[in-house]
């Protein structure tokens, strides 16, 4: 409530801290004596929101009607994160549904806003004059010629839009059935299940193993153990060969005979 009227009708807020914005920040909100209420900043790699009022409260107590406090709230977190959506300088491009149309949209905090550039699947490009359609909002929208790919460009921001045909192959009949792969099933000895029934309701047949007869039944899939491997090669490795080997073994007794000696003459 009071968002339809100009300036919006919203609760006041009873207390603001005094602050001032640096030069070249625009503080978001304004308060009593256009104090800054929300000033918003970009910080080399991150972003600083400070909101100049512990009273947002009021809003979710219906204080004077209230006011927008989770959307002001969740939009200005989501910012924070950057999430596209919300981004002040923003590009987009999507098709209309009728035929090729394409509607293209710059959203800017500018008065004014730069050409498009767009460049087709082939390379060829072609400049699209936006419209101002609300406050901070310009569009317009074009007819694609070929189908594939389409960049468009705006100074830095980028946006893609993919043109295909109006009945596209995947699209054409996406209703599932178990007749496609049965006859594949059937010829393997397999089996089709549905994993939701006529009611929705999910319903996963049992597994088990099998070694002979049916691999299916009302409410199970079987499956057969092939109990099959293939040796690529075998290599062995003798530790010791002929003399050497005996000589170890020499040794080996030699140790074991002079440790059990001297235990000996020490008890």
């Amino acid at each position: 409530p009071g968002g339809d009227a100009t300036p919006p009708a919203w609760g006041d807020w009873l207390r603001i801290v005094a602050a001032q914005t640096r030069a070249g920040n625009q503080p978001l909100l304004s308060g009593a004596e256009n104090l800054p209420l929300l000033a918003l900043s970009r910080e080399e790699k991150g972003r600083v929101a400070l909101m100049l009022s512990d009273h947002t409260w009021l809003w979710a107590r219906g204080y004077q009607d209230g006011g927008p406090y989770l959307d002001l709230l969740r939009r200005l977190a989501h910012w924070l994160m950057k999430e596209p959506a919300l981004e002040e300088e923003a590009l987009r491009a999507q098709m209309t549904g009728r035929g090729r149309e394409v509607r293209v949209e710059r959203q800017t905090m500018a008065e004014a806003t730069d050409p498009v550039v767009v460049t087709s699947p082939t390379g060829k490009t072609s400049t699209l004059t936006l419209k101002p359609s609300e406050p901070g909002l310009f569009g317009a929208t074009f007819e694609a010629t070929e189908l594939g790919l389409h960049t468009l460009r705006a100074g830095t921001l980028a946006a893609f839009v993919s043109v295909g045909p109006p009945n596209p192959r995947e699209l054409a009949d996406v209703f599932s059935d178990t007749d496609r792969l049965k006859p594949v099933a059937d010829a393997s000895g397999g089996s089709i299940r549905r994993v939701a029934d006529a009611s929705g309701a999910v319903q996963v047949p049992r597994l088990q193993s099998v070694r002979g007869g049916r691999l299916s039944g009302a409410d199970w899939i079987g499956f057969r153990p092939s109990d099959s491997a293939v040796i690529r090669g075998v290599e062995v490795y003798p530790l010791a060969l002929g003399l050497a080997a005996l000589a170890l073994l020499a040794a080996a007794v030699l140790a074991m005979w002079l440790v059990e000696g001297r235990h000996g003459r020490a008890a």
